[in-house]
Parts: structure tokens; C-alpha cells; sequence
């Protein structure tokens, strides 16, 4: 059975197989690479609030510093993202809240950071990295130039 009867049997409409496919974490400097990262984000995202799991979206990937943010904090790694997105989501519900505010996403990080044998860049306390943010930028300033739509995640 290849990528595609997999994805035909499982109904997965919206993810195209993508050939080079690899563990490796996502490279900001590619464009397909961004592109699949940000949107496999939002789609986390957009599921949750569908399925009722909180009231309203954090907006991980709203803004382009969002998304600097959040690729810096892990890498370019999407399990490390949805791994911190678990444990703030655990804290927002404990505390009685339905939606996850950036203070719990920050603290839920600072939490994951803390078990890392190698610190990750904390991008909550740091900024994102000028050169994610200028790579985002470009790529935003190019979607303008050429009449794309700026809203979607890159």
C-alpha cells in the first residue's frame, strides 16, 4: 500500500504526500517545509476549538511573530510544539479555563525547557531569532508583491 492508498484508506483529504518526506525537523529556509509546518499547526488548532476542546483559539500561528516564536521554540520540531501545547492545555484546564492563553503556552515551554538535557532557545523571553523573523518577513512581503493572501499560515 503506498503514501497515497494510505492517505485515500485513512480519508486524509488535505495533507498532500510530499516525496522527500523525512523526520527530520522542518527548515525554515524552505518554503514547502513552512508551509507544512504552519498549516499542520493550525489545523491542530483549528481542530481543537471544532471538536470543543477549548472555547477559543490561542492563535499560535496568527501573526508572523507567532510563528517565529513558536518554530524557534522547537526547532523547526512539530512533536516538540504539540508536546508543549499538551501540557498548557493540561494547566488551562486544571485551572477551570476554557481556552489557552500565551502565559500558559510560555510557562508550559519554560516547564518542557526545564527536562531538556540541552536547553532549547526561549524565544518567550529572547524574541524569536532575527533570522526566522526576516524569513517570514520575506516571505510575506513577497506574497504582498504578487497579490497572495498574507493570512494564510506560510
Amino acid at each position: 500500500m503506498g503514501q497515497r492508498d494510505i492517505g485515500e484508506t485513512f480519508a486524509i483529504r488535505e495533507i498532500s504526500v510530499i516525496d522527500d518526506a523525512t523526520l527530520l525537523p522542518f527548515d525554515i529556509k524552505k518554503q514547502d517545509d513552512r508551509r507544512y509546518f504552519f498549516r499542520f499547526l493550525q489545523r491542530i488548532e483549528d481542530e481543537m476549538v471544532k471538536t470543543g476542546v477549548v472555547d477559543e483559539p490561542l492563535g499560535w500561528v496568527a501573526s508572523l511573530e507567532d510563528r517565529a516564536k513558536i518554530y524557534d521554540m522547537c526547532n523547526g520540531v512539530p512533536g516538540i510544539a504539540c508536546r508543549v501545547l499538551r501540557m498548557a492545555l493540561e494547566r488551562t484546564l486544571r485551572s477551570g479555563r476554557t481556552s489557552i492563553e500565551w502565559p500558559d503556552f510560555e510557562s508550559a515551554f519554560r516547564a518542557f525547557n526545564a527536562t531538556e538535557e540541552r536547553a532549547l532557545f526561549d524565544p518567550f523571553a529572547n524574541g524569536p531569532k532575527k533570522e526566522t523573523i526576516g524569513r517570514l518577513k520575506a516571505e510575506a512581503e513577497a506574497k504582498k508583491k504578487s497579490g497572495g493572501n498574507d493570512k494564510e499560515p506560510a
